[in-house]
């Protein structure tokens, strides 16, 4: 399913009549469903979504919207377990959240994922890459990696990067990795206790 990386997210069928006047009615929360295959199950009121190799499976609420080659989305809680090719969309903040596993509620909007790669901006572009995660994607926006990586450089290899056995970000775009080592291209070349990024020029 590698010809997913560049596909759109999600495209939604056209709503009918009946399907645009329930999404304007005010005092409900907005919660649609794209698959190729679509199993409900009644007693726990749990959906399972399949994608394709053309399409991911997906799932909204409200504005925030998550896709994946896999989804059970139960409706009582509003809790999401995604498989494969993950995305996560959050209006509020600066990029995309991939992962390869995930649990997230939907309402509470904090979740758990595996093998994780977002971005935060702060005077410039910060990659941050971790194999296991937190976060929450309230006013907060706070993330937490273990055995992770940052760098600013975009390319699929990076010119250099940071390696970090912890990664905190937060509101602001701060990032603090206590300690790090400093790979410079691959090749470990300087050891730091920490590393704390709040410039408004992006600058370390």
């Amino acid at each position: 399913k590698d010809s997913l990386k560049n596909l759109p997210l999600v495209t939604w069928a056209p709503a009918d009549s009946v399907a645009e006047s329930l999404m304007r009615r005010d005092g409900y929360s907005l919660v649609r469903y794209s698959a190729t295959d679509v199993r409900f199950g009644a007693k726990d009121r749990t959906i399972f979504l399949t994608g394709s190799k053309d399409a991911r499976a997906a799932v909204q609420r409200d504005q925030t919207v998550l896709g994946a080659d896999t989804i059970e989305y139960t409706d009582t809680s509003s809790t999401v377990v995604a498989i494969g090719h993950i995305v996560m969309r959050e209006p509020k903040q600066n990029d995309d959240l991939f992962a390869d596993s995930m649990t997230y509620s939907m309402v509470d909007r904090e979740g758990k994922a595996n093998n994780v790669a977002t971005s935060t901006k702060s005077g410039q572009t910060w990659y941050v890459s971790a194999k296991t995660s937190a976060f929450a994607s309230d006013s907060t926006s706070k993330f937490y990696g273990l055995d992770g990586t940052i760098t600013s450089c975009d390319d699929s290899l990076p010119h250099y990067y940071f390696r970090a056995t912890e990664i905190k970000r937060v509101t602001g775009g701060i990032v603090v990795a206590p300690p790090t080592l400093l790979y410079l291209p691959g090749v470990p070349l300087l050891r730091l206790p920490f590393i704390f990024q709040d410039n408004p020029d992006g600058r370390l």
